[in-house]
């Protein structure tokens, strides 16, 4: 998410069509919870925060990955949690990823 934030490994046209796709994501259950953006419309600069992200689920398994940006710092995450198989772990994992998100948001704007 660094190197793509920095608009390394790809051409300047490549670079930004994939950070618009990643800022067009929706799902801001997980880690991207804490940043209090609305999931329809948070392309650039929203209460002082950008955010890139991609979310990945299964059954058991919740997948985070993401750059969030202030106007001058960025923090590049990548958070998984998953449960045992049978038990009802998406409550608590979604809470644990949303702590996260918090202390991301207190280190980028404080």
């Amino acid at each position: 998410m660094s190197r793509l934030a920095d608009g390394a490994d790809l051409s300047p046209a490549s670079a930004d069509t994939l950070r618009r796709w990643l800022g067009a994501g929706m799902d801001l259950s997980m880690v991207a919870s804490a940043f209090e953006l609305d999931p329809l419309a948070h392309w650039g600069f929203d209460r002082g925060i950008w955010l890139l992200n991609k979310t990945g689920t299964i059954s058991r398994v919740r997948a985070d990955t993401g750059i969030v940006m202030s106007p001058t710092r960025r923090i590049a995450y990548a958070v998984l949690a998953t449960w045992d198989s049978g038990a009802d772990g998406r409550g608590p994992a979604l809470a644990a990823m949303r702590a996260i998100g918090d202390g991301i948001r207190t280190a980028l704007i404080g």
